[in-house]
């Protein structure tokens, strides 16, 4: 089958046949989205052993949707393969259908983040030693008082997207756990006693039915026999825990993309360490690197290096062209690239670019 792939896109999307654990770090314009597409496009239609399925994981529904595009010619591409975000999937897959597992007496429903605020505006006002801790006055301005609206929820959210229970971070004050715990703790019991749940639980519910229930863990582990992440450098800690309690200590078929440099989840406990170093280690995956740059060309962003240094141009695939020009308005500059770009395709003036 012709994958349409670079060499060095083929020797890495079908590293010894796609097994075992191996993380690709791959540039800007690498063409990361078509070796995962083509590596999930060989697997299910070209393994001989067709008794698996594929979990293909990232972190937009608009990247899971062009994968899907990509992929939409494969014969029973949804029933053998499951592609989306890590939120969806553990919804959908894990939380929804077992939530019973973890005591759980029915689904609960989603609330939103202003439904959140509502309920820690609640837990504060309705606890002296909150008010107390907080400040809380009747001179309380509505700043100050967003702001620790915000700051709560930014607690609350970032001890469940490291799945840290209450009892994990108490503190001595009265005898009872500290003024965190109790705002916490309140928070939880209310979402509960409203059958609600908030999008940090998604992750934090799965993670415990997997955790909790190893039986539960080993039938993901054997439906989904080969495991993909995409923008794996935006993975936060439950996430990653999710995946390596899906795999356990036998599943190695794991492959993970991402780019250090474009990690932008950090505000949302994400962190690129997780791929480079707890996977590596945890996982003993080999690590290969995509380098070649097929969106942009050479001179471009030699140009652009000089403009901005932001650590290197690569290798790119195309020289390509690049000219300096200076317009009077955005609207002027806009019209200049449309004319020149329609001049240039009635030439093929891209395709003698590319033959350099």
């Amino acid at each position: 089958m012709n994958h349409n792939l670079s060499e060095e896109q083929r020797q890495i999307a079908f590293y010894q046949d796609c097994e075992g654990a191996l993380l690709v770090e791959a540039a800007a314009g690498s063409g990361k989205t078509r070796l995962l597409t083509e590596r999930v496009r060989y697997l299910l239609t070209e393994k001989k052993d067709k008794f698996f399925s594929v979990l293909c994981l990232t972190f937009t529904n608009k990247a899971a949707d062009e994968m899907k595009e990509r992929l939409k010619n494969v014969p029973k591409l949804k029933e053998r393969a499951y592609i989306g975000t890590f939120h969806e999937f553990c919804l959908e897959k894990i939380v929804r259908p077992r939530y019973g597992e973890i005591g759980l007496t029915a689904m609960p429903h989603i609330f939103d983040e202003n439904d959140q605020r509502k309920i820690i505006e609640e837990v504060i006002l309705s606890r002296t030693e909150l008010k107390e801790k907080f400040e809380i006055s009747e001179h309380q301005t509505e700043k100050k008082w967003r702001e620790l609206i915000d700051n709560c929820s930014s607690f609350i959210s970032s001890k469940k997207r490291n799945l840290v229970s209450v009892s994990e971070f108490e503190t001595n004050w009265d005898g009872s756990g500290g003024v965190e715990t109790l705002l916490h703790k309140d928070y939880n019991e209310r979402l509960l006693s409203q059958n609600a749940m908030d999008y940090d639980d998604i992750l934090e519910y799965a993670y415990r039915i997997l955790n909790n229930r190893p039986g539960t863990a080993d039938l993901y582990r054997r439906t989904y026999q080969y495991i993909m992440v995409d923008e794996a450098q935006d993975m936060n800690y439950a996430q990653y825990q999710i995946i390596r309690s899906i795999c356990g200590d036998s599943h190695r078929n794991v492959m993970m993309v991402g780019d250090p440099r474009q990690a932008i989840y950090g505000f949302n406990g994400a962190s690129p360490s997780y791929m480079q170093d707890e996977f590596i280690k945890d996982f003993a995956a080999e690590k290969k690197a995509l380098n070649q740059n097929f969106r942009s060309a050479q001179r471009v962003l030699e140009l652009a290096q000089q403009i901005q240094a932001n650590g290197g141009i690569g290798n790119n695939y195309f020289n390509g062209e690049s000219e300096l020009h200076s317009f009077e308005n955005e609207a002027e500059e806009a019209s200049w690239v449309i004319a020149q770009i329609k001049s240039w395709l009635k030439i093929s003036h891209y395709a003698e670019i590319g033959k350099e």
